[in-house]
């Protein structure tokens, strides 16, 4: 749990806006460790920011969506021990283990990106993915969600953005998914492409309903 509290703590501006991009993918999660698999009753945890430094007790800062302005920039991603009752309607776990930190790891810190400048949380840039993280390439950002393709599908069937019975069975009846290899993907091999498409691909909704995770990059 430590290298992954460094790890999405960093105080570059890298390590701030992957962090930050993350967060904003990670939200739903039920995040769990390979060791407390084969546990009984495994433990589950979600990335929250946090107004205190973990150690010193979460804080969390609660807001309707997570790229809602947290209210202040000094703040922290913890990992806040689920509580309640766990169902399955909104069970999507997620594992944290060495090998994933390292595959994230030289995903979005091996390749030559700069941040110009972090991005902030008025609704014309948080609302628009595409141009909140610009500056990371488009590639690593892709890959990522190949490689959490089946954790990125189950946020629309089990997350916010299915609300209700009509969602659910349009889900059930006509629910298709293809994926394009990143070579063949325009916004990955053409950056002017990527320029004139990045800010018309913002969906009205990203911000004044649930329907964020129909929002993603």
């Amino acid at each position: 749990m430590r290298s992954w509290k460094a790890f999405l703590n960093g105080s570059s501006s890298r390590e701030k806006l992957v962090a930050r991009y993350l967060f904003e993918h990670l939200f739903i999660a039920h995040l769990y460790f390979r060791s407390d698999v084969t546990s009984q009753r495994p433990a589950f945890f979600r990335l929250v920011r946090s107004r205190t430094p973990c150690e010193a007790g979460i804080d969390e800062i609660a807001t309707r969506r997570p790229n809602d302005d947290p209210g202040q920039t000094d703040f922290h991603y913890c990992l806040s021990r689920l509580g309640g009752v766990i169902v399955d309607k909104t069970h999507i776990p997620y594992e944290l283990s060495p090998p994933k930190l390292d595959r994230i790891r030289s995903l979005f810190h091996e390749a030559k990106w700069d941040a110009s400048r972090l991005p902030g949380y008025d609704e014309d840039i948080a609302g628009n993915p595409f141009a909140t993280f610009a500056d990371i390439p488009v590639r690593s950002r892709y890959q990522c969600l190949l490689d959490d393709a089946e954790y990125e599908v189950n946020t629309f069937i089990k997350g916010p953005v299915c609300n209700g019975s009509i969602a659910v069975n349009s889900i059930q009846a006509q629910f298709f998914v293809f994926f394009l290899r990143p070579d063949a993907d325009n916004m990955v091999t053409s950056a002017e492409f990527t320029r004139q498409a990045q800010n018309m691909l913002m969906a009205a909704t990203c911000r004044s309903s649930t329907a964020f995770r129909s929002c993603g990059a």
